[in-house]
């Protein structure tokens, strides 16, 4: 009794620690890419891509938000929590046990997890896991791995066996049904009730549950520090944009010319250009990966764009949403094609918030079927909405 406490308590600190761990190296990792320094904006983004996971649960087990679809989880750590029923076998009896998983996703193939089983029976795996598959919203895997267990009132060496399947309901909650075989290492000398002296004791757990990811290469914050910045301050793909007298005509408030390739700038931008007698003004926002939030730059732009539609009394606008392609196949297409609608309405909502009348406003969805040229197709550039109008130019009176 006094090892198995022993043991739980160790592993409870542990896992402890692994949480801070993984929380204070996620904010490093965070403020030196970006080169910011940490301020306590930066630890409320931080705090909130810890807490956004959990409160989002229920929107993600519904599928209230057109969530349901293939991931890539590499680079996330994870927190699991499962109800299973002990199925009896060799020296161990049936009965109810809960299981706590801490993990991190080396990639979106391998991963590996610590697995701690309390109830009836106690114990704690160190686990290796295959996806074997991230192609659909169904995820079958593999597992196994070794660490202590009490199956029939000695705590000793154990292992374990099994898969499951996982079902992906958002970029942070995850389902699964799941299956593992347990046996120690050293035989109990126990006898009797069915028993087997000198036996190692064995047992089967069936259960499911549900898993929390935080982090990862491409966080779903409404930020968009993951975005690399290759727009127009690289020479090479600057396109030159003939110079406006700004004296001499009526120009869009608050909004710049066009610059190079605009539509590959990091946040987002509002720019105009002048072809003959029309003046044209660009809205090009951007998004973070799998998200539909907009960034502060964002919100900025659609208001200038907002203002010159009002300005110029334009009869309506399309906007229209993006997403970047990565792996192709049905289920990908059909997640990406809502995820692009649903960025294109995130926009038009804000723009009927700034005023504008909803009957101007047309919304359409692409997909990851129009991506941007010059950019790779999974460039995070092309996660994006976006829109343009034309207005008379006016001259200066």
């Amino acid at each position: 009794m006094k090892l198995r406490n022993i043991v739980l308590a160790t592993s409870v600190l542990l896992g402890t620690a692994t949480v801070s761990f993984a929380a204070t190296g996620d904010n490093m990792d965070m403020d030196a890419s970006t080169d910011v320094a940490t301020t306590p904006a930066t630890q409320a983004g931080a705090s909130d891509s810890l807490i956004s996971p959990l409160t989002n649960t229920y929107s993600a087990l519904t599928n209230k938000d057109n969530t349901w679809g293939p991931q890539d989880r590499s680079g996330q750590w994870y927190l699991g929590v499962g109800a299973n029923g002990m199925a009896q076998n060799v020296n161990s009896s049936s009965g109810a046990a809960a299981n706590f998983i801490l993990g991190y996703n080396i990639n979106k193939y391998f991963a590996v997890q610590y697995n701690q089983i309390v109830g009836k029976h106690f114990a704690g795996i160190g686990e290796g896991v295959i996806n074997l598959s991230n192609s659909t919203m169904f995820t079958p895997y593999a597992a196994a791995g070794a660490g202590w267990g009490n199956l029939s009132g000695k705590a000793t060496g154990a292992w374990d066996v099994g898969g499951g399947l996982k079902f992906e309901l958002s970029r942070d909650v995850q389902a699964s049904v799941d299956y593992r075989y347990i046996q120690t290492m050293a035989p109990n000398p126990v006898a009797g009730l069915g028993q087997q002296a000198n036996a190692a004791g064995g047992n089967n757990l069936i259960g499911a549950g549900i898993t929390w990811f935080f982090g990862g290469k491409d966080n779903t914050t409404n930020d968009t520090a993951n975005i690399e910045d290759n727009g127009a301050t690289t020479a090479a793909e600057t396109t030159a944009m003939p110079t406006v007298d700004e004296t001499k005509y009526v120009l869009p408030k608050g909004i710049q010319q066009c610059e190079g390739n605009f539509n590959l700038t990091k946040d987002g931008v509002a720019c105009y250009t002048v072809d003959g007698d029309d003046v044209t003004v660009y809205l090009d926002t951007k998004f973070a990966y799998d998200s539909t939030d907009l960034n502060s730059k964002g919100k900025e732009a659609i208001s200038s764009f907002v203002n010159f539609i009002k300005d110029s009394d334009i009869a309506s606008v399309t906007v229209k949403g993006y997403a970047s392609q990565g792996t192709t196949g049905e289920e990908f297409e059909v997640y990406n094609q809502k995820l692009s609608e649903k960025r294109a309405e995130a926009v038009a909502d804000y723009m009927k918030g700034l005023g504008l009348d909803s009957e101007k406003i047309v919304t359409k969805g692409f997909g990851y079927n129009d991506t941007l040229d010059g950019v790779d197709k999974s460039d995070a550039s092309n996660q994006r909405v976006q829109a343009s109008v034309s207005a008379p130019l006016k001259e200066e009176k």
